[in-house]
């Protein structure tokens, strides 16, 4: 049923002119509108379509006959959730990559240690490997000195 925006007449739905005026209905529309969610819902209806609320006949009211479509902005939020989740990854993926533990459980890594003087002048370096072994309860190590200078360096070749 249309409602008369000017005499509210209740006329036929597809009465193009007011039955008791004579004026245009503007396709316009009588009906139950939800208060919860705002969708229209038809007359009778006892409970709203989406969000099931229940409806009373004072919920009624002038709609228009034209369906608007909604803008979707879950869009955007979608756009920005998957940029983000990219984003992560690409942290995490650089972040392992160019950073490296200075020592790898099971492997034999080689340390060499630069002594200087006040003035910042070598005085001298040390050599020494490291080995280590890691399980989930605790990390053992093993380091043996190789020597001072090119006397250390050699065994490293």
């Amino acid at each position: 049923m249309k409602k008369c925006p000017y005499c509210n007449t209740l006329n036929p739905d597809d009465a193009e002119v007011c039955e008791n005026c004579g004026k245009p209905l503007k396709g316009q529309m009588l009906a139950l509108v939800c208060p919860n969610c705002g969708k229209v819902n038809a007359l009778g209806s006892r409970e709203c379509s989406v969000c099931h609320t229940k409806l009373s006949q004072s919920h009624h009211q002038l709609v228009s006959r034209e369906i608007i479509p909604r803008k979707n902005n879950k869009r955007w939020g979608y756009i920005a959730l998957i940029a983000f989740g990219i984003l992560i990854a690409l942290f995490v993926y650089l972040g392992g990559r160019y950073t490296r533990s200075p020592f790898i459980p099971g492997k034999i890594e080689a340390l060499e240690f630069e002594y200087y003087d006040g003035n910042r002048k070598l005085l001298y370096k040390d050599y020494y490997i490291f080995n280590s072994t890691d399980n989930l309860s605790q990390t053992n190590f093993s380091i043996a000195y190789l020597g001072k200078n090119s006397s250390g360096k050699n065994p490293l070749r």
